[in-house]
């Protein structure tokens, strides 16, 4: 019993750092109808033979977008916002939208073509790219990490990859500070810094609790590279964002020791007593692969939003066992209530300087986006990106 209220407990802490409110779903008659790689990026191109994308692009929002961003803001008590937003229901786009500075100091402002350091959304990725390789007979979802990694240690042997893509494995929530430790020898890979988490004990039985853990993504990335025998990046790239057309999106550079430039980025503030600053350094090169590294903007979220109603890129099968809720209520990349009629599939993703957040409504077949690069939350714990989220859906959707 002791078990399951630690799990519950670790559930409600989860839920409140990525503000999983369902305001969308109780706040107001508005909702009423709801309730019944790096040179990629730089360069903003192409890639050689890239596949057409088969999902509608983004279309031009309403002309009075910026005005239902401001209501919302408003609604939600939150005078200073830097973001993009994105509305879509049934294909169409009903909002798309950057509001307040993607660089402060340039008073540059954000469009939907910002860039954003979107953390952990990048799960989703991580843990689409872990069923292709079941789908093609590579891995099974069922089957011990150790199957699938070198010189695994004993104590992992129980941990199946379920239990990392649905964060039950045990495994604590961050990884140790390889930051500190990259500085000192240079970047790490994960290859380089996994042989020092393998001797971290396990908080609990695999398989008997929910505990979010960002450590369980980046042993699921690792797992990507040694069966397919790809750079974690160059595979994802490859069979995520290339066949979708998602030419915005890959891994930030950020942190290399001199990275390339990425046009149109979003610089990232924290708000410091009352007034903005720059948020500090972060390594994402050797800290966060597979489960916070990416950059991408609302367009290309939007598209790969798309892709999963359209079962682009895996089966049915495959996305039924994403958004099948386990333990915590999360399926694999997603946060997930399937209450009839009112079913959603969320995720936020939160580091310093940004945050984002993206909700799926399966049944009014509706999407909302929202990517942030002024990081703050309200009274109650819910991120401004999460409340903004909340309050579009809740004017918007129909």
């Amino acid at each position: 019993m002791a078990q399951v209220t630690a799990g519950q407990a670790d559930q409600h802490d989860t839920r409140k750092r990525f503000a999983t409110t369902r305001r969308a779903f109780t706040g107001g008659a508005a909702l009423a109808a709801l309730a019944a790689p790096i040179a990629l990026l730089s360069a903003c191109q192409s890639p050689a033979g890239r596949v057409p994308s088969l999902l509608s692009p983004p279309s031009a929002s309403t002309p009075n977008a910026a005005a239902q961003i401001d209501t919302a803001l408003k609604q939600i008590g939150v005078t200073s916002f830097g973001g993009v937003a994105l509305v879509a229901q049934r294909g169409k786009v009903l909002l798309r939208q950057g509001v307040g500075p993607a660089n402060m100091e340039l008073d540059v402002l954000h469009t939907p073509a910002t860039k954003f350091r979107i953390a952990s959304l990048s799960k989703q990725f991580t843990a689409l790219a872990t069923l292709q390789l079941q789908e093609r007979g590579k891995v099974e979802v069922q089957n011990s990490v150790c199957s699938y990694l070198s010189d695994c240690p004993a104590t992992w042997q129980p941990i199946t990859l379920h239990h990392l893509l649905s964060h039950e494995s045990g495994l604590p929530q961050d990884p140790p500070d390889a930051e500190t430790a990259a500085a000192q020898t240079g970047f790490w890979s994960v290859g380089q810094w996994l042989p020092q988490i393998q001797g971290l004990p396990l908080d609990f039985a695999p398989g008997t609790q929910f505990s979010y853990s960002d450590l369980g993504y980046a042993v699921l990335a690792a797992v990507i590279e040694q069966v397919s025998g790809q750079p974690y990046d160059d595979f994802i790239q490859e069979n995520i964002f290339t066949p979708l057309g998602m030419r915005d999106t890959g891994p930030d550079p950020a942190g290399m020791a001199a990275f390339p430039l990425v046009k149109q980025r979003a610089s990232g503030y924290v708000r410091v007593a009352d007034t903005w600053q720059n948020t500090g350094y972060l390594d994402l090169k050797s800290t966060q692969t597979g489960y916070g590294s990416q950059l991408s903007t609302v367009d290309d979220l939007y598209r790969w939003n798309q892709s999963l109603d359209a079962q682009q890129l895996i089966s049915k099968g495959q996305l039924e066992q994403m958004f099948t809720p386990n333990l915590g209520g999360y399926g694999y990349g997603w946060f997930i209530d399937d209450t009839p009629g009112r079913r959603i599939q969320f995720h936020g993703g939160n580091e310093p300087g940004f945050d984002s957040y993206s909700v799926r409504y399966p049944d009014q077949q509706a999407t909302v986006i929202v990517l942030s690069n002024t990081q703050q939350a309200l009274s109650d714990g819910t991120s401004a990106a999460n409340a903004l989220a909340d309050q579009l859906a809740a004017q918007l959707l129909k």
